[in-house]
């Protein structure tokens, strides 16, 4: 019965995310289109309800790929999730720092000191990102067996390529619908 739920949940969660992109793309259906619109390729503002249901998506292939039991589900979900949050910090934290040393670049004399210290805030950083992740993994790794691990490699090499190509097919699927 609890393997049954869970598979309601994981299929409402992926109907859910599928009508999430659906829908806003069919909106124009009826609308005059004298240009079409140009897809925008970087910079993609995902809402926060989309990138949960991105998430919730990556969790259960990611459990479905490595044949989770019980037991290590308890513990796989918590460490897992604990990667993409140390990821999303880091990515921030430095397109912000990034940012800050680009403007201070851009100053007709910019501060030499104030480079420096935005150079050190970067390394280290950077240093503490490797840092994070690598102990994130090795507590994530300590649950599950060699087989277990082998497949996890290959779940996060193939599921950003695996969802670009779907999200490309449902924008087609819009488009073509739109025609």
């Amino acid at each position: 019965m609890r393997k049954r739920n869970i598979v309601i949940f994981v299929s409402v969660a992926i109907f859910s995310f599928i009508l999430g992109l659906l829908v806003p793309l069919s909106a124009n259906i009826g609308a005059e289109r004298r240009t079409p619109p140009v897809p925008k390729r970087h910079n993609v503002a995902w809402s926060g309800e989309t990138m949960e249901l991105l998430d919730i998506v990556k969790i259960w292939k990611a459990t479905k790929e490595l044949e989770l039991t019980p037991d290590q589900l308890k513990t796989f979900i918590p460490k897992f999730n604990r990667i993409d949050e140390i990821k999303r910090r880091y990515y921030n934290d430095r397109k912000n720092l990034v940012k800050r040393i680009k403007e201070l670049t851009a100053s007709e004399e910019p501060s030499e000191s104030l480079l420096e210290s935005l150079l050190q805030q970067l390394k280290a950083l950077d240093d503490r990102f490797h840092a994070d992740i690598e102990r994130a993994y090795d507590e994530l790794n300590s649950d599950l067996t060699i087989t277990q691990r082998a497949r996890l490699v290959l779940f996060l090499e193939n599921y950003k390529r695996d969802l670009r190509r779907i999200l490309m097919q449902l924008r087609e699927m819009a488009e073509s619908r739109r025609r």
